[in-house]
């Protein structure tokens, strides 16, 4: 009040000073509209820790404080808008980022947080983990804007984020950054890793790159640094999703390791852990990822119509380019089950990779496991021979021809498939499969080896194979290499081996199919007397090992280990140890033959001359093994054309039993990859 004025008086009613007027009026709100910001560059440097709810300029604006941020975001406008911390950045409380707060909706513009410190681990981390609904941009409208998170040490992505085709999405954990105008330049911590988890999308409708120590996608259920806090509300519907329309770049810089793991489906999220891209790049052929590993997770579906996909799948619609090191490749099924669902209801926990063209090399002398999981189904989805109801296969696919290169060794195994006792029509799978396009052409620097795993099945409805029907009960724990056409296959040094089902594969009622087979398809094209199949040990033995296997009530069971061409096959390996090169083991139906096509006619050769030739001698049983004794049989089968002008050919072909040429297995081999162009398919 004035207190000079009698009685005293408020200012603004005060008669003593300015003529009797007032001195203090009221201007009314000084606050203009969110959208009238002034244009110029803002530069903000704290003392402390802060929390930013909002910042308003049409220029750009950097903020930066020596402690840690927390973001809410709900008033952050900007055309550039970069936060610093020397610290830690965390998003607590996030009420998300639209498209039209940065550059005003327009095209351009950047969102970048930077988080560095001296003192990793503790500090130098971006969280982005909103437990509330906000996320950076929505799929309806994506956020369409560079944006960057950087950090010295470690990146969690456990949140939704959607970037439009005009932004570039850039993650970079373990890198030194450059703060508070270059004044601020902490180092790379040396440990800082990127994960994502949580189960949500983190989409780009343009290319989205991620670089760290090591990479980690993970479902919720898969156990470790994977069971983030998630509200079932905000997750994906697949699981943790990462999604790019244009190029989904990954890579370590310092010697570290990319891990997909699928978890377990929580009331809202199948808990997927996936990668699709147009163009995906795993490593570079400079810096390699050190080993990369994909894990199917755990799943149940129990309901008539449930189909729940919790699975660990890279997947490049263009090309996917995958480098590794040491470490290797892994690819592990998971368990998969179907009980008392419908005949749509469907499990899968399988581990893929799937390109419409796939480059692949292992350096560095690291090796690749394939290991199918566990699956069962007593029903579910069974409609078509193309149908899986339970489903953990380990496969890489490759759309175009495919020449993998592998320093080490290459092991493939099959795992378990089960269709118990009771079961109605249901199909399930476990294999191990490698699919190489038109060609495949396998090089690895030490053993290859095929081993089929268990496969049961029982009761049913219908058959496993096209050829009489669909449905049955089909269960298929092979081990393939398959392509339409050729196969180069070399192994530099150890064995080739081949194994079928290392325990009896069983199946019983007329409509149950058991399959534990190892070998390679004859592929589809036109049959030739032009080779299309080759097979070397360079410095070691080809051994084919038929496994054990039993049926009842009219079931079909197929352990048996095959090489199988449309065209000629050459085979060289190394004798020694008492041992020829080839060696089949197996019934008395094992040796090597040839389709006579016009005929339909089977016969016996001897691997001196086309269209099987045998360099380093060949033998069947030369060491009485079980597989000896059984009722499965190791064979090559060339479906070359006979050369009716070679007179001397004739001479080397003897006809086989009867028995043998009945045997459907001869003719059902192909079936278990007929149609393997549609994914998951390994039943028929």
């Amino acid at each position: 009040p004035d207190s000079g004025a009698v009685p005293s008086q408020p200012f603004t009613n005060s008669s003593t000073f300015n003529g009797g007027n007032s001195i203090v009026k009221n201007l009314g709100a000084l606050n203009p509209p969110a959208i009238n910001y002034a244009d110029g560059p803002l530069f903000y440097t704290d003392i402390g820790g802060s929390n930013v709810s909002g910042v308003g300029t049409v220029n750009d604006f950097t903020f930066y404080t020596p402690g840690n941020v927390n973001i809410t975001g709900p008033g952050i406008s900007a055309r550039n808008l970069t936060l610093q911390a020397k610290g830690n950045i965390t998003f607590n409380s996030f009420a998300g980022i639209t498209n039209s707060q940065i550059n005003g909706g327009a095209a351009g513009g950047s969102l970048n947080f930077i988080a560095g410190d001296f003192s990793a681990p503790a500090t130098g981390n971006i969280d982005y983990s909103p437990l509330g609904a906000g996320s950076i941009g929505t799929a309806a409208v994506p956020f369409n804007h560079t944006l960057t998170f950087t950090a010295t040490n470690n990146i969690t992505l456990a949140g939704a984020i959607y970037v439009g085709a005009g932004g570039t999405f850039n993650i970079s954990a373990n890198t030194a950054v450059q703060m508070n105008n270059n004044t601020v330049n902490p180092p790379a911590s040396g440990t800082g890793d990127v994960l994502f988890a949580g189960n949500f999308d983190i989409h780009s409708l343009g290319n989205f790159s991620v670089v760290g120590r090591n990479i980690t996608v993970c479902g919720i259920g898969a156990g470790g640094l994977c069971n983030v806090a998630s509200i079932p509300a905000t997750q994906s519907a697949l699981g943790e999703n990462l999604l790019a329309a244009g190029m989904l770049t990954m890579g370590t810089n310092a010697n570290g390791t990319l891990t997909l793991t699928a978890g377990a489906p929580t009331a809202t999220s199948a808990s997927a852990a996936l990668i699709d891209a147009a163009t995906v790049n795993i490593g570079s052929a400079g810096t390699p990822m050190n080993g990369v590993t994909l894990t199917g997770g755990t799943v149940a579906a129990s309901s008539p119509a449930q189909q729940l996909h919790t699975d660990a799948i890279i997947k490049a619609s263009g090309q996917l380019s995958l480098f590794a090191g040491a470490g290797g490749v892994t690819l592990m099924g998971g368990s998969s089950t179907v009980t008392g669902g419908g005949s749509t209801a469907q499990a899968s926990a399988a581990a893929a990779l799937k390109g419409g063209s796939v480059g692949f090399v292992v350096s560095n002398g690291g090796n690749v496991l394939m290991q199918g999981g566990t699956s069962s189904a007593n029903s579910g989805l069974a409609g078509l021979n193309t149908d899986l109801s339970a489903d953990s296969s380990v496969s890489i696919v490759s759309g175009a021809s495919f020449s993998p290169t592998i320093a080490g060794t290459l092991t493939m195994k099959g795992g378990s498939a089960t269709v118990p006792p009771g079961s109605s029509s249901a199909h399930a799978s476990s294999a191990a499969l490698i699919d190489g396009g038109m060609d495949l052409n396998l090089k690895t620097g030490g053993a290859l080896t095929l081993t089929a795993g268990t496969a049961v099945a029982n009761g049913g409805s219908g058959s496993c194979d096209p050829r009489f029907g669909s449905g049955g009960a089909c269960a298929n724990a092979s081990a393939l290499l398959t392509s339409t056409s050729g196969k180069d296959i070399t192994a530099a040094t150890g064995d080739i081996n081949f194994s079928g089902g290392v325990t009896a594969s069983t199946a019983s009622g007329p409509a149950a199919t058991a399959v534990a087979i190892a070998g390679t398809n004859q592929g589809s094209v036109p049959g030739t007397l032009a080779t299309l199949l080759t097979l070397s040990a360079q410095s070691g033995h080809v051994i084919l090992t038929a496994g054990p296997q039993s049926s009842s009530g009219g079931g079909t069971v197929n352990t048996n280990v095959s090489i199988l061409s449309v065209g000629g096959i050459k085979i060289s390996a190394a004798p020694g140890g008492g041992l020829p090169g080839l060696v089949l083991n197996g019934d008395a139906r094992s040796g090597l033959y040839q389709n006579v096509l016009s005929p339909g006619t089977i016969v016996r050769l001897d691997g001196s001359v086309p269209p099987v030739q045998v360099t380093g001698g060949v033998a069947i049983c030369p060491i009485n093994v079980s597989a000896c004794n059984g009722s499965a049989t190791s064979f090559v089968l060339s479906g070359a054309p006979p050369s009716n002008l070679d007179p001397l050919l004739a001479s080397l072909l003897s006809t086989l039993d009867t028995l043998f040429r009945a045997n459907k297995a001869l003719f059902g081999v192909e079936n278990s990859s007929a149609s393997k162009s549609k994914d998951k398919n390994y039943c028929n």
